[in-house]
């Protein structure tokens, strides 16, 4: 069976691509969490009016790949110092308890994070980014590996 858990690291294209990469990640999709706003545009979370960050939903498999494993992996993408914008803002969004109670424990074993305002939150409503930004650097590599073929 397959656990969820939602983070926000920055801009979700580059996050959403590294996630991909990683071995168990089984499904990834680019969107809008930890706002007010009930399916926000990327226009609206731009705009800053929603309260939104955008985030990547990460479907994962906890026999190939642990949730500790997983947000290494996660701490590893926010380098400080980190764009202030909000819609950029790390997140982390949990779907139990035990993924919650996990999550809390890692942030205090990375020293290196203690000055970052990182949210760690349970059960909020993740809503779909738009078509065109799922899986965006996927789509770019290949449309440069047609046009470069075609040169």
């Amino acid at each position: 069976m397959h656990e969820r858990i939602i983070v926000g690291a920055g801009c979700f294209w580059g996050v959403e691509e590294a996630l991909r990469s990683i071995n168990g990640i089984v499904q990834t999709q680019a969107g809008y969490a930890g706002g007010w706003t009930q399916h926000p545009s990327y226009e609206d979370v731009c705009a800053g009016t929603t309260g939104h960050a955008e985030v990547v939903e990460v479907q994962f498999d906890p026999t190939i790949i642990s949730l500790a494993t997983l947000l290494n992996h996660f701490w590893a993408m926010l380098e400080p110092p980190l764009d202030p914008d909000p819609q950029y803002r790390p997140l982390i969004i949990c779907s139990t308890a035990a993924q919650l109670e996990l999550a809390l424990a890692s942030k205090l074993a990375q020293p290196q994070l203690a000055d970052l305002n990182i949210e760690i939150l349970i059960d909020l409503p993740f809503y779909p980014a738009e078509e065109y930004h799922q899986q965006c650097y996927s789509k770019w590599r290949t449309r440069f590996e047609r046009r470069a073929k075609a040169v």
